[in-house]
């Protein structure tokens, strides 16, 4: 059994060995009030995405973000989690400000495989 951050080790690569495979992935239950979202970034409605970002939260209208994670896909060789951004948002109460310094905390980790030029049109559009 592999840990999701210790299974890819490389581009195209995984921990496992070459005569294992992947029979049955567990995730545990979503705990009440957990939010997740998944949002692909790309220059072309059906093309591979530049990045994307996949996120969870504790929903609290008040009180500060107990549970919290980020992971970029496509900005690296890995999937990356982006631990400083999620750092960010430790004891904070949700608002757009403290969910902007988050993003851009997570942004430079990014490593995208695409061309410098795409990754910089991208950041640009307004989606």
């Amino acid at each position: 059994m592999y840990d999701l951050g210790e299974f890819y080790t490389d581009l195209f690569e995984t921990a496992m060995e070459h005569d294992e495979m992947v029979l049955e992935v567990q995730v545990p239950p979503m705990p009440r009030r957990l939010a997740c979202a998944y949002k692909k970034f790309n220059l072309l409605q059906n093309d591979m995405g530049v990045i994307g970002v996949a996120t969870k939260v504790t929903l609290m209208q008040v009180e500060p973000l107990p549970t919290r994670g980020i992971v970029l896909g496509n900005a690296g060789v890995t999937p990356i989690r982006a631990k400083s951004a999620e750092a960010i948002l430790i004891g904070k109460k949700p608002d757009d400000a403290i969910f902007a310094a988050a993003g851009e905390a997570a942004g430079f980790r990014c490593r995208p495989r695409v061309r410098h030029s795409c990754f910089r049109r991208l950041q640009a559009s307004p989606d």
